[in-house]
């Protein structure tokens, strides 16, 4: 994984394992609907490694958990492939990593947090990364280690159509006049939808669109 110095980063570990965690993707932000990846980086000293799982009792294996605010939702860690390890003497098989290693968590940013229909109200949150792990040469481990790395990242809007339900909102919205566009895509839903459910959609677009002058409304007063 390349990672660019302008995405955020927050490191810690020692001169035996440095680890790192940074928001790679979309310029280091967060928007709405995009996902990005939080990319928890670790570098091994010559003749370390750490341990993927399954591990034998009393060993540590290496775990990334990522939580936010509100709105904030995490996906399953993917993983680097392993190396097998046989302990000398012990009908042992270990999976470990060494060198550089990168656990890449995938995040986005859902409603609660960022929405077309409203403004920002922070420009950025703080994502809680939190790190476990236990480094061994050969012979002899270091005592396990828990890291925290708050990795502060920013959120922008996406850019929206030049619809009337988005404004109001104080979201992004291009210059571009989408309104011909959706009375075309209304009308084909109407040749080949059931009547039902083109009327409930009806319905939910009136009331975005009062919203909207609604925030309208208030943005002015």
């Amino acid at each position: 994984i390349i990672l660019q110095p302008y995405e955020p980063t927050h490191s810690g570990g020692d001169p035996d394992v440095r680890v790192s965690a940074t928001l790679h993707g979309g310029g280091g932000v967060l928007k709405q609907g995009s996902i990005r990846h939080v990319v928890v980086r670790f570098e091994l000293r010559d003749g370390l490694h750490i341990y993927g799982e399954p591990v034998a009792e009393g060993m540590i294996p290496t775990t990334v958990e990522v939580r936010g605010p509100e709105g904030i939702r995490v996906g399953e860690p993917i993983l680097a492939p392993t190396e097998t390890l046989r302990l000398p003497g012990l009908d042992i098989e270990l999976q470990v990593w060494s060198g550089t290693v990168d656990i890449s968590i995938p995040v986005y940013a859902s409603a609660p947090l960022l929405s077309e229909l409203r403004a920002i109200t922070t420009p950025s949150i703080t994502l809680e990364v939190t790190v476990r792990y236990q480094a061994c040469n050969d012979e002899i481990c270091l005592l396990p280690r828990t890291e925290k790395l708050p990795l502060e990242v920013g959120l922008e809007p996406v850019a929206l159509p030049d619809l009337s339900l988005h404004s109001g909102g104080g979201q992004h919205v291009t210059t571009m006049d989408s309104e011909k566009h959706l009375r075309r895509l209304v009308l084909r839903k109407l040749r080949s939808t059931n009547p039902l459910a083109v009327l409930r959609g009806a319905l939910k677009l009136a009331g975005l669109n009062r919203a909207a002058r609604r925030r309208r409304r208030e943005r002015t007063a």
